[in-house]
């Protein structure tokens, strides 16, 4: 309690300090045209990553016009976080905690984001989300986490959801590579045959992720669940938000940050632990206007073209948020005409028929529209239906690219977000998921889902 105290006074005389000049504004910080916060939950197996990303951040100013600013909030093992400015010539501590804390709870991301509004006040805002991410997944469903896709005597490029994996991006090039082999890569369409040869599989126990965020600071783990981050974001602040983590590009947890930013920028499958090319993209997120798309076809020729082919994995999506409610509506259709035809056909889907976005050996991202191409296939939806469905898709997903594998899943079908079927074998996740905005808004009333 004592250390709390202490914490919330030294916090609250920093920011009357910042407050205390004739006309409100600290000379020491400035007004700024745009203003990007990355806060980096770090205090797990990232936080080398995150030094590396810094490094990238500082590269990236050297193109950045005056006028713009890079605050980063950092929290990595061993160290208090702390609150730092990105420059040409390095970072500049701002602030420093007095004692650890729990990085993602919404308690210090609401603090956080206060804290940067008053000590870099700004036209504009964008905000980076650097952490490990597992979409809506509850932290308690450990069960579905074994890893389908290990390989022996392969270790592939550690991602942003491998918690427990060791922090190293070192590994082995497959026997169906070679240094100078070509793999082709597409923004649309199907993909290559040209994938890696699979070997037998490994399962490894991996952690339990919640939506977004760890600290294993915590005792426990401590976990940001989707409606906890929703929470925790100001609406009207943020016109952008980038998730370097993976599985954001998922519905369920987009629907519930729908009126935090305009547009999001994030993947419905994996990201390597490299992250963001950041010393290639700083220079646009920080202008007034920052094009968004090239943002993401960066982040995608970053690892599609990357020569080395183990690292040849990308997807990445662009939101606009202001269509979100519209295709939930659209899916709410889809999965009603479904639904009134066979009761039971998501409970009860093959679900071999439809593209996991995910590794896990109980897959439960999938392609939204591979699930809807399914129901239609089997009749259960008229065309007509999907096809408007489709044209909100394209309305909703303004941006999107994958490469033809994701670290030897193939992703012949990817339309940038992904969603879940309420299969009846999974009546844990089930039960959880009907607590979800997105069930709500997409599911009958009196839809009894499989438990």
């Amino acid at each position: 309690m004592m250390k709390t105290t202490i914490r919330y006074i030294l916090l609250f005389a920093l920011l009357a300090l910042a407050g205390c000049t004739k006309d409100g504004e600290d000379p020491r910080y400035p007004h700024a045209s745009r203003v990007v916060l990355v806060y980096m939950a770090g205090d797990n197996s990232l936080g080398g990553y995150a030094w590396d990303n810094l490094d990238a951040m500082r590269r990236g100013m050297t193109s950045v016009t005056s006028g713009s600013r890079t605050i980063a909030y950092v929290d990595t093992p061993g160290e208090n976080p702390r609150l730092v400015e990105v420059t040409s010539s390095g970072t500049q501590t701002l602030y420093t905690w007095p004692s650890p804390h729990n990085s993602v709870s919404a308690a210090t991301v609401r603090e956080v984001v206060s804290l940067v509004r008053t000590l870099a006040p700004a036209d504009r805002y964008g905000l980076v989300l650097w952490s490990h991410g597992l979409a809506w997944m509850p932290s308690w469903a450990t069960g579905y986490l074994t890893r389908s896709k290990a390989r022996i005597g392969d270790t592939w490029p550690q991602t942003k959801h491998d918690g427990e994996a060791p922090e190293t991006s070192a590994f082995f090039v497959p026997a169906a590579f070679s240094a100078s082999a070509s793999m082709p890569v597409t923004a649309t369409g199907s993909a290559s045959a040209d994938r890696p040869i699979p070997t037998a599989s490994v399962p490894t126990s991996w952690p339990a992720t919640k939506w977004f965020g760890q600290d294993t600071g915590e005792s426990p783990a401590g976990y940001l669940d989707t409606e906890q981050l929703s929470e925790a974001i100001p609406s009207g602040v943020f016109d952008w938000i980038l998730f370097d983590a993976c599985f954001m590009a998922s519905a369920e947890t987009l629907y519930a940050l729908r009126d935090k930013a305009e547009r999001i920028i994030c993947s419905p499958a994996e990201v390597i632990a490299d992250g963001f090319p950041y010393a290639e993209i700083m220079a646009e997120l920080l202008r007034p206007e920052p094009d968004l798309r090239a943002v993401c076809e960066t982040y995608y020729r970053n690892y599609a073209d990357d020569p080395r082919p183990a690292y040849r994995s990308a997807t990445v999506s662009l939101v606009e948020t202001s269509q979100l409610e519209a295709l939930a509506a659209a899916t709410a259709s889809v999965l009603g005409a479904a639904l009134t035809t066979d009761p039971e056909v998501l409970s009860v889907m093959d679900l071999n028929r439809v593209q996991p976005l995910d590794r896990y050996r109980r897959h439960f991202l999938f392609d939204m529209g591979s699930v809807v191409g399914e129901l239609e296939t089997r009749g259960l939806v008229p065309a007509l239906l999907a096809e408007a469905w489709r044209a909100q898709l394209a309305r909703t997903v303004i941006y999107e690219a994958h490469t033809p594998t994701m670290l030897g899943l193939a992703l012949d079908a990817c339309c940038g977000l992904s969603m879940y079927v309420p299969y009846a074998d999974y009546a844990d996740l089930n039960e959880y998921y009907r607590s979800l905005g997105w069930y709500a808004g997409c599911y009958p009333a009196d839809y009894n889902i499989a438990q």
